[in-house]
């Protein structure tokens, strides 16, 4: 899901295959979230713990930056997601989300208020075929101290959206509960297309595509929306820019519309995979994948315009 080789594997997930990974050491992160010097003109590493060649990423946090939730493959051996705590200054030991483990899921994010953790999953649903491999979207919802158990996004629901039938991931809320995702439009998925769905009455009940100057390519993959919808974070692999396997980009919105999405440049990109981009709470540093987790700040990329956060 994260490095060179789990990038490739996560678009193999959507196409049948097993996940794969390394297992996860124990991490001993140095910086809280979006705590690296804005005057740091180059991606580092997020999690020194556990070493530059870990399969590790899609990192989220709380809003007080005082828990992070990534993917990383488990002790059961399949891809599940972990939580770390930060205490006393230092990142421990991370350990299997109490809701994760049984099944494949990665790629979480936290709304923007905390109160929900959206990810994908292979795990049962009900109309979903007992050998179907492919992901759906799924949420958790704060409970106190812990999270309820894992419920199906658009669950019942009729119409357009119908999440057992094409691969859906990557779930990034915005602040008024607008989820933007993934979704395949063919079954072997081949053509990406990133949509949006707007809550009504509090359930996911349509999408809409965000258009070709984001999805042009049909190849719009891992993602991550800034909390008022003012940009989006990209990976692509088709474009004619690339720096190799696969990039992030850039796109602001721009009325109805999106401009045209810009590369993030060599700080970010390079001859590997990059992929699954998240933001700080307060959407001034860019998290992403390469092998492991990395961390910049935004305003160090290439494309990035003054204002970079809400």
């Amino acid at each position: 899901m994260y490095s060179n080789r789990t990038a490739v594997m996560k678009l193999s997930i959507f196409k049948g295959l097993s996940a794969i990974g390394v297992s996860l050491a124990i991490a001993s992160w140095p910086l809280s979230p979006g705590a690296t010097a804005a005057v740091e003109a180059e991606a580092r590493l997020f999690t020194p713990g556990i070493g530059a060649t870990a399969d590790a990423g899609g990192i989220t946090f709380t809003p007080d930056g005082q828990t992070a939730y990534f993917g990383a493959k488990g002790p059961s051996g399949i891809w599940a997601i972990h939580e770390s705590r930060l205490v006393n200054g230092q990142w421990n030991t991370p350990v299997v989300a109490p809701f994760s483990g049984r099944y494949v899921e990665g790629d979480p994010q936290m709304s923007p208020d905390g109160a929900r953790l959206f990810f994908f999953s292979r795990r049962p649903a009900a109309g979903k075929p007992k050998d179907g491999w492919w992901p759906d979207l799924w949420y958790v919802e704060r409970q106190g101290d812990g999270w309820s158990e894992p419920r199906l996004v658009g669950a019942g629901e009729n119409g357009a959206w119908n999440p057992l039938t094409l691969r859906t991931g990557t779930p990034s809320p915005a602040a008024d509960g607008t989820l933007y995702f993934f979704r395949c439009l063919d079954p072997v998925g081949q053509r990406v297309r990133i949509v949006r769905s707007k809550p009504v009455g509090g359930r996911y009940r349509d999408f809409e595509d965000l258009g070709d100057r984001i999805n042009g390519q049909d190849d719009g993959f891992d993602l991550v929306v800034a909390s008022d919808q003012s940009f989006i974070v990209f990976s692509c692999a088709k474009r004619a820019d690339l720096h190799g396997g696969m990039d992030l980009y850039i796109s602001y919105r721009e009325g109805d519309g999106w401009s045209e999405p810009r590369n993030l440049g060599p700080k970010v990109n390079s001859n590997e995979n990059e992929c699954s981009p998240t933001l700080s709470p307060d959407g001034q540093t860019l998290y992403f994948a390469r092998r492991s987790i990395w961390s910049i700040p935004l305003a160090a990329c290439d494309g990035v315009r003054a204002k970079v956060h809400p």
